[in-house]
């Protein structure tokens, strides 16, 4: 995968699951973190955003 291809998911707002996998690894980072990362920040967000607490 070369660096355009990159640039292109990382800019892109949605890609498939099997791209969001490559893109993973060809970054060195594993998809299974990157996502529950992603869900945890999403939960710390979720309060502020609906005004819940």
């Amino acid at each position: 995968m070369n660096r355009q291809v990159v640039a292109r998911h990382l800019k892109s707002g949605d890609m498939r699951l099997s791209e969001f996998i490559k893109t993973a690894h060809a970054l060195g980072a594993d998809p299974v973190k990157v996502l529950a990362d992603a869900v945890t920040e999403e939960k710390k967000k979720a309060p502020a955003a609906t005004g819940a607490e």
